[in-house]
């Protein structure tokens, strides 16, 4: 080959990373300046092909252009693969989910697993090692001094972007590769990506929000109850079996059910996380049938308890005047431990006024009138498709052994106890 040819041999074509390097993903953009380790290797490499090719012009005459080529081709591949690696030629990155919630995914199971393989290597930790581990007890104890250094050549590496979530189209994030020690056979980078491709949110108002996941209201007007998602909302519910149409409650929308939501592409109008409901659709207590009916078995039991007697002591009479009415109603709900919602009940009371009269046939004992209020009911009485359930006479009876002088403070204790005043139909 003569010299005229020899100059016009073509030469490898060594891929840049500014120019050369195919792009993993779309919608990545990669920073244009270099590090001080990147444009050092560039010069290097620059310098040895020169070197090489300067060799071969002088030794021409005792090798073909094909094998110029072969050398130089080897002498380069040698070259370039003792340097560092660079894990930014390996990253394949994806920006997925919606604007200003979006999260950035990478093969970070690749990455690890290329950290791993170069830096066991480097503590001589080989495939033989593994296998002699799984043999016998000799091969394990002798693997495992070379499996732990190996563990801490590997830390010596570390990969990551500053910012991976709640990322918006226009961002720029940072990949970052570090490495401790001498000759790490990793290299050092700082890398900058922009953000592409997220899609748009969609506004929703609190009402497109309670279709999804409702808050509703059941049980009957005072004693309303309200249900509701509580991964979603959170609401106070110590007003429970007291609500009452009308009445607005406060919702509160959890910052967790916000997060979740704008991850779906869904952010609430005008970042509304508070507002208040309007209390409707409750019925009235008395549409449940079979309360007058209770309340007449609630006076059996009263004349039971308060009949007149004769005895050798004495006679005691009652007189007795119904007062008012009153009643308590607990909408069903879910208990804790408990597969089935526990049934709506309902308790009544019924307060009257009693006088009793003692009169004497020993003389050893006193004559005696006493006027007191105290109250008979029922408790736990079922409430199914609105009517009452009473299973039979005797379940649920209640009375108090305790007495009031007037009808004004045992009232303020029954309401206090959550009683409303009950006017039979």
């Amino acid at each position: 080959m003569n010299e005229k040819n020899l100059n016009k041999t073509t030469m490898p074509k060594v891929m840049t990373e500014e120019n050369d390097r195919p792009q993993e993903a779309g919608n990545l953009k990669e920073g244009k300046e270099k590090t001080p380790e990147q444009s050092e290797t560039d010069n290097k490499g620059n310098d040895l092909i020169n070197k090489v090719k300067n060799m071969v012009m002088q030794h021409k005459k005792i090798a073909g252009g094909i094998a110029i080529l072969l050398l130089l081709n080897i002498i380069i591949a040698v070259y370039f693969g003792s340097q560092p690696k660079k894990l930014s030629d390996m990253l394949k990155i994806d920006f997925k989910g919606y604007d200003g919630y979006g999260e950035v995914e990478f093969n970070h199971g690749e990455l690890d697993k290329t950290v791993t393989e170069v830096m066991y290597k480097e503590a001589g930790l080989t495939e033989k090692d593994i296998k002699d581990a799984e043999k016998d007890l000799d091969g394990l104890l002798n693997a495992i001094p070379k499996y732990l250094k190996a563990e801490q050549e590997k830390q010596r590496v570390s990969y990551s972007f500053d910012k991976t979530d709640h990322l918006k189209n226009g961002d720029k994030i940072i990949f970052t590769v570090t490495c401790s020690g001498e000759k790490c056979p990793f290299a050092k980078e700082t890398k900058e990506y922009e953000v592409k491709g997220l899609q748009e949110t969609e506004k929703i108002t609190t009402d497109d929000l309670e279709k999804e996941y409702p808050i509703t209201f059941i049980g009957y007007n005072h004693f309303g109850r309200v249900e509701f998602d509580d991964t979603i909302y959170d609401i106070n519910t110590k007003i429970n079996d007291t609500i009452t149409n009308g009445s607005e409650i406060k919702i509160k929308i959890k910052d967790s059910a916000i997060e979740e939501l704008a991850k779906k592409g869904k952010v609430i109008q005008d970042n509304i996380s508070e507002y208040k409901k309007k209390v409707t659709g409750l019925p009235e207590v008395s549409m449940i049938s079979g309360l007058d009916e209770l309340y007449d078995k609630v006076n059996t039991y009263m004349q039971t308890e308060t009949q007149n007697s004769d005895t050798d002591l004495g006679t005691t009479t009652y007189t007795v005047e119904k007062q008012k009415d009153y009643l308590e109603y607990k909408a069903p709900y879910k208990a804790a431990y408990v597969d089935d919602d526990l049934g709506g009940y309902i308790n009544v009371r019924t307060v009257y006024k009693i006088t009793k009269v003692f009169e004497t046939k020993f003389r050893y004992l006193e004559s005696s009138e006493k006027t007191y209020y105290t109250y008979f009911g029922y408790e736990g009485v079922d409430v199914v498709d609105n009517k009452v359930i009473l299973k039979d006479k005797n379940s649920g009876k209640t009375h108090s052994y305790s007495t009031w002088d007037n009808l004004e403070s045992i009232e303020a204790e029954i309401k206090n106890e959550g009683y409303m005043e009950y006017k039979t139909q």
